[in-house]
Formats: C-alpha cells, structure tokens, sequence
C-alpha cells in the first residue's frame, strides 16, 4: 500500500475527534490536536499517556 492511500484514513481519524485508547477518560473534542500513530498512521490518541497505555495491545492487532 502506498503512503498516499493511508492518507484518508489519517485525516479521518482526526476529524472524528476520539482517542481511541479505550481507557481515555477526556472528552471528544474536534478542536484537540491528537497524536496518529507513526507506524500505522490508522489511531489517534489526545495525549502521551493515552498512546503509551494503548501501544501493548495496538502493535499486537494494527502494527
């Protein structure tokens, strides 16, 4: 897959304004800037805590 087509994904994934780490406790806001991860570039987090406690489980299913 070229890099082009993970593109969308990317830019749709901010636009939902979710972190998608399952024990996020922050509340969806489409004005937060959020982190995508740099190898998948298909989740975003709103913060470092949030990637870090979702990376074990993420890498094992997406990376």
């Amino acid at each position: 897959m070229s890099r082009t087509s993970w593109r969308p994904a990317y830019e749709e994934h901010i636009a939902d304004g979710i972190c998608h780490y399952p024990g996020c406790v922050t509340a969806p806001s489409i004005d937060q800037k959020f982190m995508v991860c740099s190898a998948c570039k298909t989740v975003a987090y709103c913060g470092v805590e949030c990637q870090r406690g979702h990376w074990k489980a993420h890498k094992k299913i997406i990376c």
